[in-house]
């Protein structure tokens, strides 16, 4: 699966595609005198953009400029053009997101990256910081920035194991209130009941990880993944410490990427001596970074314990 490109709501943001000769590292334009052109669908089926034609900013790459998008969410573009006479399509993911966790320029005026173009690209800072946010979000549980989610699930949560005769069904009261996946809930997007989309969504209420239904309209229909709900989570922008040490590890990240000491080193012997090197592990210290794993520990999900 591609890599998913992430951006943020409020602006037209280029999104590209790289196109190599199959089975090399070669990158390659389409035919002479022929158009690549991208479709970008929302995952809930929306047309975002059809069949635009893109531009080519450099050689094997190809770029359109995507339509400021107003809320998060999370969109598939299919690239489809000509290569040696044949046609071929590669699909990419986007996320969009309220807002990114630090933006680049940050990035940039850190100790050892500033002015250093050459042996850290933006390419490298984007992957990176990225790669950060996953982390970041999966130690402590939740985003902190705003994102999209859609989930499909059960009308009624215990229809999988409810083994009653079909004439005691009529008797079953319609669940109310169905959990989600993701907290703290925000935004209330869209929901589908039995493939008919609500029109409208007060009678809806998010809580804390749950979407009730309105007492002056029906529960929700008993049946299997027969509800779809479209929302928004997650904290405006991480607190400050959350943040500073965030930086702290995206540069740890870019600068082992011109590292030459082994991952598997344990300790280092120079003439000043031997220097121990702290190694991650898992979810107690996920980054190996002891200040960076402490903030981590501190703003996650994790409860104290009492002896």
């Amino acid at each position: 699966m591609a890599a998913t490109t992430r951006i943020v709501t409020g602006s037209a943001t280029p999104i590209q595609a790289q196109w190599y000769t199959p089975g090399t590292e070669t990158l390659v334009d389409p035919d002479v005198s022929t158009n690549v052109t991208c479709t970008v669908v929302h995952v809930n089926g929306t047309a975002i953009a059809t069949n635009v034609v893109a531009t080519k900013p450099a050689t094997g790459t190809t770029q359109i400029v995507l339509p400021s998008q107003t809320v998060p969410a999370d969109l598939i573009a299919t690239w489809t053009g000509t290569y040696g006479g044949s046609v071929r399509s590669q699909v990419t993911y986007i996320s969009v997101a309220g807002a990114f966790y630090v933006e680049l320029a940050d990035i940039r005026a850190l100790d050892a990256l500033v002015g250093n173009t050459t042996a850290y690209p933006t390419a490298i800072l984007t992957q990176k910081r990225a790669a950060a946010e996953d982390l970041f979000e999966a130690v402590t549980g939740r985003a902190w920035v705003k994102r999209y989610a859609r989930e499909v699930l059960d009308g009624d949560p215990t229809y999988r194991r409810a083994y009653m005769p079909v004439d005691q069904l009529a008797y079953v009261v319609p669940s109310r209130r169905l959990s989600l996946r993701y907290a703290p809930t925000r935004d209330l997007l869209a929901v589908s009941i039995d493939g008919t989309v609500a029109a409208d969504l007060t009678l809806f209420t998010l809580y804390s990880g749950e979407i009730e239904r309105s007492r002056t309209s029906p529960g929700f229909t008993r049946g299997l993944q027969n509800v779809v709900v479209e929302y928004t989570y997650g904290a405006d922008a991480p607190p400050f410490e959350l943040r500073e040490q965030f930086l702290v590890y995206v540069r740890a990240m870019i600068l082992d990427t011109t590292n030459r000491l082994s991952e598997r080193a344990i300790a280092v012997t120079n003439e000043s001596g031997t220097i121990s090197i702290a190694q991650a592990k898992a979810w107690d210290r996920p980054t190996g970074i002891s200040t960076v794993d402490a903030a981590l520990a501190r703003f996650g999900n994790q409860l104290a314990s009492f002896a």
